[in-house]
């Protein structure tokens, strides 16, 4: 489990990273114009809400979601009790996730566990919100004078959107181009939907210049050079992580068999800190994207 003690830090002039390496939600401040870059759980909603009563901020002019898992969109709910909301932002798939019962139970029971695991007595409901304009390709959104360009980078989900903020070569990217472990020697891959559709965003997302990868676990990555050099092991890894599962698949009679090879080979073995539970339902869904790949 990730460390639980909830921070403030700037990025920018204008940007600041609330949380720590458990979540990190993006904060906006332009002109009066607030906006707020994802939400994180439950567990951080309730701590988000707590910074805004600290801060009085009582409304925020945007929400921007980079895509429809759990730790994203699950503090929606809390927050939207204590503040106001201009506008939802999101790519036009949360309305397949919002219409899916199964989804929404998982979104919600992921919350509740989470919350349960680390101990705080909230009684969470999750209910869908509105989402008050599409997060489309090449679309510009604008906090007062400060501007936000979309980006759509599926792979990960197939609702997966980045934002990148030009005037502080900033892009806030989601799980769109994998997420690092505790100490910083392994990047785990994140193609949850699709293999091809993660290897082309991750070069959309390569090709920007980005002096600040905004990541939403365990660390921000500052420095052009430290971005390329992020980027580029990141892509090393992920390709060798597609052939590790193609190997188990081809290698075991059972998927319960890949998935504990896997569980093993990089869980355990890497030190992931993201909650076994969250893994292994992210590892069904990457196995799954290989078959497709393969063809089987």
């Amino acid at each position: 489990m990730r460390e639980i003690e909830f921070g403030v830090e700037p990025l920018c002039d204008g940007v600041r990273v609330l949380g720590n390496a458990y979540a990190f939600v993006y904060f906006i401040e332009s002109g009066g114009k607030r906006a707020l870059v994802d939400t994180g759980t439950a567990f951080w909603g309730l701590q988000i809400s707590g910074f805004f009563g600290a801060e009085n901020v009582d409304f925020l002019h945007y929400v921007l979601f980079t895509h429809s898992h759990y730790d994203h969109i699950g503090g929606m709910p809390v927050i939207g009790k204590s503040v106001g909301v201009g506008k939802h932002v999101a790519h036009a798939g949360f309305d397949r996730v919002f219409s899916s019962r199964r989804a929404l139970a998982l979104i919600e029971n992921l919350n509740r566990k989470e919350l349960e695991f680390i101990g705080v007595d909230y009684d969470y409901h999750f209910e869908p919100f509105p989402i008050d304009e599409r997060a489309e390709d090449g679309k510009r959104i604008l906090i007062d004078s400060l501007e936000v360009l979309i980006l759509e980078t599926p792979g990960h989900t197939r609702d997966s959107v980045s934002y990148y903020i030009p005037r502080c070569a900033l892009a806030v990217v989601g799980e769109a181009v994998g997420v690092p472990n505790a100490d910083y020697t392994y990047i785990l891959p994140q193609f949850l939907a699709d293999v091809e559709l993660y290897l082309s965003s991750f070069e959309k997302i390569a090709s920007l210049d980005i002096e600040i990868l905004g990541l939403p676990h365990e660390r921000i990555i500052r420095g052009r050079g430290e971005v390329r050099d992020f980027l580029r092991r990141s892509r090393e890894y992920t390709m060798e992580y597609i052939g590790d599962i193609r190997q188990a698949l081809e290698r075991f009679d059972s998927f319960e068999e890949v998935m504990e090879y896997m569980v093993e080979k990089y869980y355990r073995a890497k030190k992931i800190r993201q909650p076994i539970y969250a893994f292994k339902e992210n590892l069904r869904a990457q196995i799954r994207a290989v078959k497709r790949l393969m063809g089987i």
